[in-house]
């Protein structure tokens, strides 16, 4: 890898990393939406764990990632269920 291109892969993850930190810190602020976890949304729609996740990387939930964690928007998940 260039140097050029880990200051690039260094600069994208800061800005993944500091829109994950304002979404969350929207939602503990009450100002943003409700994230639910993947054991929320398993249990909200009878699935298990893999399942949820399965489907979210196919495309078929809408999520967002930070770090390992599956982040599932409320709204459009209890639509669902």
């Amino acid at each position: 890898m260039t140097t050029r291109s880990v200051d690039t892969v260094i600069r994208e993850a800061g800005d993944s990393i500091r829109q994950a930190l304002h979404a969350l810190a929207d939602q503990v602020a009450g100002n943003g939406p409700e994230y639910l976890s993947s054991q929320e949304v398993a249990d909200l729609l009878h699935w298990d764990v893999q399942t949820v996740q399965r489907k979210a990387r196919a495309g078929e939930l809408p999520y967002k990632r930070v770090g390992k964690r599956y982040l599932f928007p409320a709204d459009e998940i209890r639509k669902l269920g």
